[in-house]
């Protein structure tokens, strides 16, 4: 019984994602002058937003139907494709701190007058950057050997919320318009999630011991379903040649990207260890 009510959400959770990413590449297109369908782009917002808010009430209803879970972080019992999903996540951070900084020198050198709001916000997400790279280095390492446990990093647990604090910030300093901004409002919505699970990583880092919030849970899954329906048609875009015509494509989707599969691959260990 319990199994069947933690399936129906997940089916909902499946569906919306899939119906957003398609509607999202389907607006990608009409942004890049390949309209596929007569409507105004509005509307692919509009029914996007819908939605999102729909799945993130799946996921707040596959959360709640869970029963007691177990610790979050189990480095006993060694987990090498979660232990590899994070090493990906760490490269992937060394590589959006090195294109923020390519974005830095980039903008000093092509403007005549540097505008420091403008500046430092990059410069700051490049260094945290930086310092997620680093702490998720050590966090994959956990999970290979016992000589490393990143349990031990006290302050840089806060690296990663750091981190999308910035990008957060960034994404803020543009928003005009949640219709004609769907691209800066779907990021702002999907960092807003974010917050959510790195704050509920912390607080399962420094509960040590005891079992897993349903809370983290809720955010794990949003921060994956937000992270596709935000990554999923841009990157597709990217490989199909189309990202000259689009802004908003940055090497930032791929590393979006991979905190949701993060995220997907915590809640599949801890779903691993809950059967044993």
């Amino acid at each position: 019984m319990q199994n069947t009510k933690a399936k129906i959400p997940v089916m909902f959770i499946v569906i919306t994602v899939v119906a957003a990413c398609v509607l999202h590449f389907f607006k990608l297109m009409q942004q890049a002058g390949k309209n596929i369908f007569d409507f105004d782009t509005g509307v692919f917002s509009y029914v996007i937003y819908a939605l999102m808010a729909f799945c993130a009430a799946s996921c707040a209803l596959y959360a709640a139907v869970q029963p007691d879970l177990p610790e979050v972080f189990d480095t006993e019992r060694k987990n090498k494709t979660f232990s590899s999903v994070v090493l990906l996540l760490s490269v992937s951070m060394f590589f959006d701190f090195l294109h923020q900084c390519y974005n830095c020198y980039e903008y000093v050198q092509s403007v005549s007058y540097i505008e420091y709001v403008y500046l430092v916000p990059i410069g700051l997400s490049g260094l945290v950057a930086l310092l997620c790279s680093f702490y998720f280095l050590t966090f994959s390492l956990t999970y290979k050997n016992d000589n490393y446990d990143f349990r031990n990093f006290t302050w840089l647990h806060f690296a990663p919320l750091l981190w999308a604090f910035v990008r957060m910030l960034m994404i803020i300093s543009r928003i005009v318009d949640i219709k004609n901004s769907f691209e800066i409002c779907c990021e702002f919505l999907f960092l807003c999630v974010l917050l959510c699970f790195f704050f509920c990583v912390i607080s399962a880092v420094e509960r040590k011991g005891k079992g897993t919030t349903k809370l983290l849970f809720f955010s794990a899954l949003s921060t994956f379903s937000f992270s596709a329906i935000l990554t999923a048609a841009r990157i597709i875009m990217v490989a199909a040649g189309s990202f000259e015509k689009i802004n908003d494509v940055t090497f930032s989707n791929v590393t979006y990207m991979m905190v949701g599969v993060f995220a997907l691959a915590l809640v599949n260990d801890i779903n691993r260890r809950k059967e044993v």
